[in-house]
């Protein structure tokens, strides 16, 4: 699909419901849930960002992404509970390759809410309405190799190995591997005929 049609999309980011979650944008309102979860050195253990350092941070980029979002260059749901709309966490993605009709997903969930299954249920919406909605071809995603967890909640989404790479990222504490896998729209098709 076209960048512009994408940004257009994604100016007016469109709600996804699943069975447990909707998948909205993100308010300024979401700061203090968003919070919740960004200070966390649990949460953000294998991320590229750092803890939220401050309440008012986290409203300051609540605030920035509404611009993100004006112009259609954020791609990112906040992931909320059914019922009390609780933002749990954020799905979207992180990079897409106009060139070659692809993106990269990136997700994190508050850790009050791991182990349920969450993640997983956003992730395969989100891969839907990518290769369905943006006619992506391929979706991949990273994790740093020691992240078991995120690679078993890849693998229930469907997606498939491909490769390591060693050292690819300098984190605080030094050199990680990031693994890459990825699930092609051929492969999605048949798995939800």
């Amino acid at each position: 699909m076209e960048k512009e049609k994408i940004k257009s999309i994604f100016s007016n980011i469109p709600t996804i419901e699943t069975d447990r979650l909707i998948l909205r944008k993100i308010l300024p309102s979401d700061f203090r849930d968003m919070y919740e979860y960004s200070r966390s050195l649990a949460v953000t253990k294998y991320l590229l960002w750092k803890p939220h350092k401050s309440i008012e941070y986290t409203r300051q980029y609540s605030l920035y992404l509404q611009d993100r979002y004006r112009i259609g260059e954020f791609y990112d749901w906040a992931i909320t509970v059914k019922g009390d709309g609780k933002m749990i966490g954020t799905v979207g993605f992180s990079t897409i390759d106009f060139n070659n009709n692809s993106a990269e997903i990136g997700y994190v969930l508050n850790e009050s809410f791991w182990h349920h299954g969450y993640a997983s249920e956003a992730i395969r919406a989100v891969l839907k309405f990518g290769f369905i909605r943006l006619e992506f071809d391929k979706i991949s995603a990273k994790y740093m190799q020691k992240n078991s967890a995120s690679r078993r909640t890849l693998d229930r989404c469907g997606f498939n190995f491909e490769k390591t790479v060693p050292r690819a990222i300098k984190r605080r504490f030094g050199y990680t591997d990031v693994s890459i896998c990825s699930v092609l729209s051929t492969e999605f098709s048949k798995n939800h005929e």
